[in-house]
């Protein structure tokens, strides 16, 4: 082997080294990257679903319990605001 042959082999060795680093955090931010894609689609979903609860008309019932107060309506998220209220009435 000649000498320059030697150099240009290395030199080749150290960018197939660079390039592997390189592919390697790549691939590690992809990865990265691809959890957060999934938990923000996980976050839009749930928004969407509070969303669309928030856009549904009430109930008879349940603005019947609204307006008396009356945490009875059987939806157990608008119960628990009721109570809620009636708990800060009382102070």
């Amino acid at each position: 082997m000649t000498d320059q042959f030697e150099a240009q082999v290395v030199e080749l060795l150290r960018w197939s080294k660079t390039i592997k680093e390189w592919q390697q955090t790549f691939n590690k931010w992809r990865e990265k990257r691809d959890v957060e894609n999934v938990e923000m689609m996980t976050m839009v979903r749930e928004m969407a679903d509070e969303i669309a609860c928030a856009q549904k008309p009430l109930s008879h019932r349940e603005q019947a319990c609204v307006d008396l107060r009356v945490p009875n309506s059987g939806t157990d998220w608008l119960d628990a605001l009721i109570q809620k209220a009636r708990e800060l009435d009382e102070h």
